[in-house]
């Protein structure tokens, strides 16, 4: 399969070896072989072992595909930053939470107050274009 030319910048060789590592971890933790990642990403088994051998890097487009083929945050895959664990519990959000500043609590209202607010602003378009406010709303769960 034909892969585009645009690679995700890794900013040294030591980057690219952490990724390698990483890559190769998450695929032997899966039990695939080369050919059966190469198979999940549409890809070949030789650029599987390129990227394992940090010979090259994945596209962007390959390394978000690899990311969520193994449930780990894109950027944890790439370089090293942020959590593995791609899914954070309510756990460890609250335990997060409870460690912010009243101004950065203020910061995160108003993100979810925002993030609520275009969500039922793409409901009603999505309603508007079927037809039907009561099968577009993300609240109707098919119990009537």
């Amino acid at each position: 399969m034909s892969e585009s030319t645009e690679q995700f910048s890794l900013e040294d060789d030591q980057t690219m070896t952490l990724f390698s590592t990483r890559l190769k971890q998450l695929r032997s933790d899966s039990g695939l072989s080369l050919r059966g990642l190469a198979k999940e990403v549409g890809v070949t088994a030789n650029a599987v072992l390129r990227w394992e051998k940090a010979e090259v890097t994945p596209t962007r487009g390959k390394m978000i595909e690899l990311a969520r083929f193994f449930q780990v945050e894109p950027g944890w895959l790439a370089w090293g930053l942020g959590n593995k664990d791609s899914s954070i519990g309510l756990e460890a959000l609250i335990a997060k939470i409870s460690r912010l500043t009243d101004a950065e609590m203020s910061a995160i209202s108003a993100i979810v107050d925002s993030l609520e607010e275009a969500r039922n602003q793409a409901v009603e378009l999505v309603a508007d274009s079927v037809g039907d406010p009561v099968a577009a709303s993300p609240m109707n769960n098919g119990v009537d």
